[in-house]
């Protein structure tokens, strides 16, 4: 089982003084983002499969059933494309544990939210699919150590779209 609290702690520490948002390219970041969920699905002893129905990355068990999925956009989307492409694959596909990535507007944080918390309620009523957890990481440039950083933000969901937990975590940039 994948635990995202552990998860999005994990991620914070393996990042830490790796990254620049301005420096960094959007390939090189994707990348390194994909690479460090393959390393954790290894460490579980997970196979890792690439661009599964549109989805990034997923991770399946034992049985073939998929146990974790991935979406990840690097570049500030417009919130309605996100809510639409990327958030909508995740909510549609069968996995214990989702995961998305974004790095939208901090104007735009509270609307994305509020609508992922939606969507996936709205999914819950008409295609319950019971235990499914949400993780969804939220990353903003600040210089809030004195130095570019990135605040990262994490907002969990149950499976009714009601939110569990907000856990924030500030990096170093490279």
């Amino acid at each position: 089982m994948v635990y995202l609290p552990r998860l999005f702690a994990d991620f914070c520490q393996y990042f830490d003084g790796k990254l620049s948002l301005r420096m960094t390219s959007t390939s090189e970041w994707t990348d390194l983002i994909m690479k460090f969920f393959a390393e954790q699905a290894a460490k579980m002893k997970m196979p890792v499969f690439y661009d599964y129905m549109l989805v990034d990355q997923i991770w399946r068990g034992e049985h073939q059933e998929i146990v974790f999925a991935l979406e990840h956009e690097h570049k500030g989307a417009d919130v309605n494309d996100l809510l639409n492409k990327e958030v909508a694959h995740l909510i549609d596909l069968r996995a214990q544990a989702k995961v998305g990535i974004f790095y939208p507007n901090l104007g735009d944080e509270k609307t994305l939210v509020n609508n992922i918390s939606s969507r996936i309620s709205y999914r819950a009523l008409y295609v319950p699919i019971p235990n499914e957890r949400y993780m969804f990481i939220l990353g903003f440039t600040t210089r809030k150590m004195g130095h570019p950083a990135i605040l990262f933000k994490a907002y969990f969901f149950d499976d009714h779209g009601k939110p569990t937990d907000l856990q924030e975590f500030t990096i170093r940039q490279a």
